[in-house]
């Protein structure tokens, strides 16, 4: 069993602070084989069937993918681990309005899996204590919507199990939406940026809201410490159409270390 060999490699790194950097997370972590994200049940309707009939208004298949829990109960992070609205893509354009930070449980999903209606490999299945997220509106109007999740395994300075852990589901997280394509009839994947601890791509589905119509979502993934943090941004555009905002001069690389540094202050684990 994976989970097996995840704590056989947390074994070897406790022994010294200076073995938990040079042991490999990757190589440790759950999703180490590489295993794509088996395909859901027939029966899962396509990612953007949920849309609200108004851009920006809510998510395309939040709370409508396999095994996904609304929890909605109020997050125990700190309130400084959330990326602030001024270093969000598009913000000079859009003016993003930031929601309250929810808790989630264990059987709370990433943004990203719902839109691929991917399934989460079954390694993870206990092991993912939740995931906190906040949603973030563009403007209805302008055309963007998004959302930020955390999950955090604890510090990663004071168990290198929690650092193993968030190199494992950030691996996982990879497999699916590399996989997406498999598992979303319709759905397209293109790779920006792909580090040991940061994935972007842009990922295409079909629209909830025109059937030649697309949805547009940039995907970004990074960890920092005993955290997997994900930023997700989409628009829903009818075939030919447009968001009044256009996508464009966003620095990824530069987006990806901004997305774990608010974490790794806030929980004091960088």
């Amino acid at each position: 069993m994976r989970p097996l060999r995840l704590a056989a490699v947390t074994a070897a790194c406790l022994s010294t602070v200076a073995l938990l950097t040079a042991c490999d997370p990757e190589g440790g972590s759950p999703a180490g084989g590489g295993t794509s994200a088996a395909a859901p049940p027939p029966a899962a309707s396509s990612p953007a069937a949920g849309a609200s009939g108004t851009a920006g208004a809510s998510s395309p298949a939040r709370g409508t993918g396999p095994g996904r829990v609304a929890s909605g109960g109020t997050s125990k992070l700190p309130t400084g681990v959330w990326l602030p609205a001024a270093a969000l893509p598009l913000d000079a354009q859009l003016g993003w309005a930031v929601g309250q930070p929810r808790g989630g449980g264990p059987q709370d999903r990433f943004m990203i899996e719902d839109m691929c209606r991917a399934k989460r490999d079954a390694a993870w299945a206990d092991t993912v204590p939740g995931v906190d997220s906040v949603e973030l509106n563009g403007g209805g109007a302008k055309g963007w919507s998004g959302s930020e999740s955390i999950v955090s395994f604890g510090s990663a300075a004071k168990s290198s199990a929690a650092k193993q852990s968030s190199f494992g589901l950030l691996n996982a997280l990879k497999d699916e939406v590399k996989g997406c394509a498999s598992t979303a009839p319709g759905a397209t994947v293109k790779i920006v940026a792909d580090g040991s601890e940061t994935l972007a791509a842009v990922v295409t589905l079909p629209s909830g809201k025109s059937a030649t119509g697309a949805v547009e979502v940039h995907e970004y993934l990074t960890t920092s410490g005993g955290a997997v943090v994900e930023l997700n941004v989409w628009t829903d555009a009818p075939r030919g159409g447009a968001p009044k905002v256009p996508w464009g001069g966003q620095d990824d690389a530069a987006l990806l270390a901004a997305l774990g540094r608010p974490v790794c202050t806030a929980l004091k684990d960088c």
